[in-house]
């Protein structure tokens, strides 16, 4: 499975591409929501771990053009996030993401991606 981690916090991409390549994922990473789209297109990864905050464009900006793009194979788009505000898991599910909020803790952040990476 290819993975892309879209994050500008590099200790957060850092702790999801050990966890991905340990279970014998290939990682991706982008750091802005520009690199995002581009590396989607250039690697069609089956997994996108979307930061909703990303600089340049914004992680539901980014999760629309993977969806509209038609060479895309249509890859699994979980949109996370640290600002659980009001209506932002409404408008990650209508901008195609499933949707979840960052753990706070390691240990939740491991389950978290032992779940997506069985995908």
């Amino acid at each position: 499975m290819i993975v892309l981690i879209a994050d500008d916090f590099e200790e957060h991409r850092l702790l999801v591409k050990q966890v991905a390549e340990k279970k014998g994922h290939r990682v991706v990473e982008a750091t802005n929501g520009q690199e995002a789209i581009a590396a989607a297109e250039r690697e069609l990864p089956d997994l996108v771990l979307l930061d909703l905050a990303l600089p340049i464009l914004d992680g539901l900006t980014v999760a629309r053009r993977i969806r509209e793009d038609k060479g895309l194979r249509g890859p699994v788009i979980v949109a996370v996030t640290a600002y659980d505000t009001y209506g932002l898991k409404e408008a990650a599910l209508e901008a195609g993401c499933e949707y979840v909020a960052k753990p706070g803790e390691a240990n939740e952040l491991y389950d978290l991606l032992d779940r997506l990476l069985t995908i």
